[in-house]
């Protein structure tokens, strides 16, 4: 799961380094939302 240290860690810094992670779009998905979405049993305003 994708977290940001906030106030230590720069969120732009952050977000950017995931979006240009060589990562796979599914890999992607995973990092930034879906694990936690699974693991806290949350669900998508979409779904």
């Amino acid at each position: 799961m994708f977290a940001i240290d906030t106030p230590y860690e720069n969120t732009g810094d952050a977000i950017e380094f995931l979006r240009t992670a060589p990562l796979t779009d599914n890999q992607r998905d995973h990092i930034s939302h879906a694990t936690a979405e699974r693991a806290f049993a949350l669900s998508r305003p979409d779904s």
